[in-house]
C-alpha cells in the first residue's frame, strides 16, 4: 500500500494570536523541540562524553494582516488572546494541527512577536511561542 503524502492544506493552528483581536490569517508553524547535551566526560575518559537534558517545546505561527469591522488593532504589545495572559505560566490553549486527527496540543506561552511589511508583498505577523510542559500528541493516520 503506498503511503499517503501529508500537505499543508490538511494543517491548522488554533489558541494564542490565532483568534481576530490579533488580526492574523495565520497559514503557517513550525514546532522544534531543542534539549540541552552536556558534557560529563571524566579525566578517565578516551572521548568526549554527553548526556541530554529535558526538552523545550518552542513553535512559530505566521501569516498575513486583515482588517476587521471593529478596526481591532493587532495588539502586537498586549498579546493576550483572550484566554489566560500568555506572559505567564499556563499561557493559551493551543493547538497545532498536522492532519484532521493527529494536533499536539497545550498551553502556549508567547515569547516574541513580530509585525512585518514588504512593499512588494503581504504585510504579516508571527508570534514565536513555547509551550509549558510537553504538549499532548495525538497521532491517528487510520483511514
Amino acid at each position: 500500500m503506498a503511503l499517503t503524502p501529508i500537505v499543508g492544506n490538511d494543517g491548522a493552528f488554533t489558541g494564542i494570536g490565532a483568534s481576530n483581536e490579533h488580526n492574523g490569517r495565520l497559514n503557517a508553524w513550525t514546532l522544534t523541540v531543542p534539549r540541552v547535551v552536556s558534557p560529563v566526560t571524566e579525566f578517565a575518559d578516551v572521548a568526549t562524553r554527553h548526556r541530554g537534558g529535558v526538552a523545550t517545546y518552542t513553535g512559530t505561527a505566521s501569516g498575513g494582516m486583515s482588517f476587521d469591522a471593529a478596526n481591532t488593532g493587532p495588539n502586537i504589545g498586549d498579546l493576550d488572546s483572550g484566554g489566560a495572559d500568555p506572559f505567564t505560566p499556563g499561557g493559551d490553549t493551543t493547538v497545532l494541527t498536522v492532519a484532521p486527527v493527529c494536533t499536539f496540543t497545550g498551553p502556549a506561552i508567547i515569547s516574541n512577536s513580530a509585525i512585518s511589511v514588504d512593499k512588494n508583498g503581504e504585510s504579516t505577523l508571527s508570534w514565536d511561542f513555547t509551550f509549558d510542559g510537553a504538549p499532548a500528541e495525538v497521532w491517528d493516520e487510520t483511514p
